[in-house]
C-alpha cells in the first residue's frame, strides 16, 4: 500500500475511532456480539431447557461455542458491511469503519460474554429458585435479545444496499435458501455433537444452529465466491 493511499485509510480509520463506527463499522459490531451471544448464549440456554444438554455443561459449552460465535460475526459483520455499505460511502471508507468496528467489539465483547454466562444458567436458575438468580437471567435475555434485534436491524439495511449492486443477486439468492434448507435438515437429523465435549445440540439448537452459519459463514463465502466467478467469466 502507497503512502498516498494508506493516508486517507488511516485518517478514515481515525475519524470513525473517535467518533462512531458508521454503518459497516455497527454491522461489524452487532454481528460480533450477537454471533456470540446466540451460538454461546441462546443455543445453550435452549439446549438445557429441553434436556438435551447437562446443566453442568452449560458454562464450559458457552465458553467455546461463544468464542466460535465471536469468529464467525466478525468475518460475517465485516464482509457484509463492506459489500452493503450506504451508496454514497466508499470502498476505502467502509473497510475504515469496519475495521473501526471491530475495534469497537472488543472491550463490548466482555459484556456480551457476561450476558452469555447468564444465559447459559437458565434452567439451572429456575431449579434454585432464587429471585437474584432469576433476576439476572431475565435480565440476560432482556439485554441479549435487544442487542440481536438491534443486529437485525443493521443487517437488514446492509442487506438492502448489498443486493442492490448485487448482480447475481436472483441465482445467490436461491443457492443461499438452499444452503440453509441443506443444512437444516442435517444438523435436525444428526443432532451434531457440541465441539470438545460429549453433548448434542437439541433440535431447537440445531435450527438455531443452521441459521446462523447460513448467515454468519454462508452467505459471506457464497456471494464473494459468485462475484470471483463473475470477474473471471
Amino acid at each position: 500500500m502507497t503512502s498516498a493511499t494508506a493516508t486517507p485509510f488511516a485518517d478514515a480509520l481515525k475519524r470513525r475511532v473517535t467518533t462512531g463506527p458508521g454503518a459497516p463499522g455497527r454491522l461489524v459490531i452487532g454481528s460480533t456480539l450477537a454471533g456470540g451471544l446466540i451460538m454461546g448464549g441462546f443455543l445453550v440456554a435452549l439446549s438445557t431447557l429441553v434436556d438435551e444438554l447437562a446443566v453442568t455443561a452449560g458454562p464450559e459449552v458457552t465458553r467455546l461455542a461463544f468464542a466460535a460465535g465471536l469468529l464467525l460475526g466478525l468475518v460475517h459483520g465485516s464482509v457484509l458491511g463492506v459489500l452493503g455499505r450506504p451508496d454514497d460511502m466508499s470502498r476505502r471508507e467502509a473497510m475504515a469503519s469496519a475495521l473501526a468496528g471491530a475495534m469497537w467489539a472488543v472491550p463490548l465483547a466482555l459484556i456480551a460474554f457476561y450476558l452469555t454466562l447468564w444465559l447459559s444458567v437458565t434452567r439451572w436458575a429456575f431449579v434454585v429458585a432464587q429471585p437474584f438468580l432469576i433476576a439476572g437471567v431475565l435480565l440476560s435475555w432482556i439485554f441479549g435479545l435487544a442487542i440481536v434485534l438491534w443486529f437485525g436491524r443493521e443487517l437488514g439495511r446492509a442487506v438492502r444496499f448489498a443486493v442492490r449492486r448485487w448482480p447475481e443477486r436472483r441465482s445467490g439468492g436461491a443457492i443461499i435458501a438452499l444452503t440453509f434448507v441443506a443444512l437444516l435438515v442435517a444438523l435436525v437429523a444428526l443432532r451434531p455433537e457440541i465441539w470438545w465435549t460429549d453433548e448434542r445440540v437439541s433440535a431447537a439448537g440445531a435450527v438455531l444452529l443452521a441459521f446462523g452459519i447460513t448467515v454468519w459463514a454462508a452467505i459471506p463465502l457464497e456471494v464473494l465466491a459468485l462475484r470471483l466467478i463473475r470477474h473471471r467469466a
